[in-house]
């Protein structure tokens, strides 16, 4: 068998191809496909052609001819640094069949290779062939020093997969020949909480904690599915815990801070955020993580005071001065605001910096001002009209203009009719100048395109139950969308909500002390604090509505039920 001698130094070419190429005829234009040459004459010359080409291909993105060339090669090199490279490219390609020729050699050539075996796994894992994919994985288990090593490969190596169903298969497949491995077992709760498998990681996550409470990894993938199943107060009560046992576990503070945030548990999550910054009082992420939470409780001082230091230090500085800007505009100290978001220029920040620098100008009376500056920003970012125009009509619903705010959307659905987003912001602001008639239309259309738009549903429903008589049409929308998202608090809401319009108080209590226990908001606190009052439990209401005013003390909703209760 020929031996190519120096085949692997070929991978260097396409860095100096101008240096030894003749220059492109600038005329003509340019190609990815690679331009014949005459034939090689030996069957070394036809192997450095082969690999060169290989090389130029995929360099100028042409994978089947590059993966071609590579194919011609692999029967005769034992070039290990080839063969990888050809693998690497095939997979990529998605020429899974390919892939496995080049991984077959790549093994005949080095069985121990735990690289080339975590490529095999991944490459029958891409064809379907879940047995094979999990020998190669059971193989790599079997090389290495501990268990716990192994199963780490084999998590970086899932984690990779696109396709996250795939990966959790597999591991599937391998953790039922290791069922007393807690390795194996917190790999399954991560791989399927990344799934979307909340059942099967909250399962898989409490097998190890009944057995290793002190095990922190499962503890916070246990806490978090049970989190999405709807259980927030178990989530909670665990982490909390945990923390009791382990108060310096940083990590898992973190979590619970981040999990006390997601369910509006703002006042208690600042508690941990700053037992997390006493810490690390440089710790920069943190910093910028206190900050927007104390701008989120209204403890402006602080907010500011941890934005400037940010500036001070050098880090985050866009996001601080976008959220000075922000902090500013919450104090009604528009014009401060407004130079704070002139001076972000990031490409991450600048469209909604100049949305709100827009909108600032709004608050400063300059409608007429701010409304240019959002047809200039159309004008500039037509990729992202729809977002302007819903700022837009967002400045104006804030600042009273309810017609101005709808007929902005109105204009905008005419122009780009199929927007399911620009349609359902219309269909709110439909609401908003009573024509409930054009939310119902605007909302049908929308499920006629996408029928299990949870979302449409559920605003459809809600209105409905809320605006009208219309109530075991509004249930029937309000349970499809709780079908598609059961644990959403919102829809929730919307069910007790329909319950308590249908005189069933105590399947409404159900659903909103759910839907209050998932998520503390202002508008469910309004509706519990409702439903209990008519129940004939007043405290509990007077407590419901007190909690949720000191967390929204301006809400409008909370002011006129507790109005028209307790004058």
């Amino acid at each position: 068998m020929m031996q190519v001698n120096h085949l692997a130094a070929l991978l260097l070419l396409p860095a100096v191809l101008t240096a030894g190429c003749a220059q492109p005829d600038r005329k003509k234009p340019a190609s990815a496909a690679i331009p014949p040459v005459e034939m090689a004459q030996t069957p070394e010359q036809r192997l450095l052609y082969d690999a060169l080409t290989a090389e130029i291909a995929g360099h100028l993105g042409n994978l089947p001819e590059s993966i071609a060339h590579y194919r011609r090669i692999l029967p005769h090199t034992r070039e290990l640094s080839v063969i990888r490279r050809a693998a690497r490219i095939m997979l990529f390609g998605q020429d899974y069949d390919a892939a496995d020729q080049a991984v077959q050699r790549w093994l005949l050539l080095a069985p121990e290779s735990i690289e080339a075996r975590q490529l095999a796994a991944t490459v029958s894992l891409r064809r379907g062939d879940m047995q094979t994919a999990a020998a190669s994985l059971e193989w790599i288990l079997q090389q290495v020093d501990t268990e716990e090593q192994g199963f780490k490969l084999i998590a970086a190596l899932l984690e990779r997969l696109q396709d996250r169903q795939l990966a959790l298969r597999a591991i599937n497949i391998l953790s039922s020949a290791h069922p007393d491995s807690p390795h194996a077992g917190l790999i399954r709760a991560r791989l399927a909480f990344n799934a979307e498998q909340y059942e099967q990681a909250r399962e898989a996550a409490q097998q190890i904690v009944t057995t290793e409470p002190d095990n922190l990894q499962a503890q916070m993938i246990l806490a978090r599915s049970l989190l999405e199943l709807g259980q927030a107060e178990d989530a909670l009560t665990r982490l909390q815990t945990a923390i009791d046992r382990h108060p310096q576990a940083s990590e898992l503070r973190l979590t619970y801070a981040r999990m006390l945030v997601t369910t509006s548990r703002h006042e208690r999550a600042m508690e941990q955020f700053e037992i997390l910054l006493a810490k690390a009082p440089d710790d920069a992420d943190l910093i910028y993580s206190t900050a927007l939470l104390a701008m989120q409780i209204r403890r402006y001082d602080q907010a500011e005071k941890h934005l400037h230091t940010l500036l001070n230090k050098g880090s985050h500085r866009q996001q601080a001065r976008y959220y000075l800007g922000r902090l500013h505009e919450e104090r009604r100290e528009y014009q401060q605001a407004l130079d704070w978001f002139e001076r972000v220029d990031a490409p991450g920040l600048y469209l909604q910096a100049r949305m709100s620098a827009a909108a600032v100008q709004g608050k400063l009376g300059r409608t007429d001002k701010a409304r240019q500056r959002f047809a200039r920003l159309r004008e500039s970012r037509a990729g992202e009209k729809a977002t302007i125009w819903m700022a837009e009509s967002e400045m104006l619903r804030e600042t009273g203009r309810q017609q101005a705010s709808f007929d902005v959307l109105d204009e905008a659905v005419r122009e780009i009719p199929d927007d399911t987003d620009l349609r359902y912001s219309r269909a709110l602001a439909a609401e908003k100048i009573g024509r409930i008639d054009l939310l119902e239309s605007d909302l049908k259309q929308i499920l006629q395109q996408e029928p299990e738009h949870a979302h449409a549903l559920n605003a459809l429903g809600y209105t409905l139950a809320d605006r009208t008589t219309r109530y075991e049409e509004a249930l029937d929308y309000i349970t499809r969308a709780l079908q598609l998202a059961p644990h959403d608090p919102a829809i929730m809401d919307s069910m007790g909500w329909v319950q308590y319009r249908l005189g069933n108080l105590q399947e409404a209590l159900r659903y909103l002390r759910k839907a209050s226990a998932s998520l503390q908001d202002d508008e469910i606190a309004a509706h519990l604090g409702e439903v209990l009052w008519v129940s004939g439990e007043h405290e509990e209401a007077l407590a419901v509505w007190l909690e949720a005013q000191r967390e929204y003390p301006d809400s409008e909703i909370l002011q006129r039920t507790i109005e028209r209760f307790n004058p």
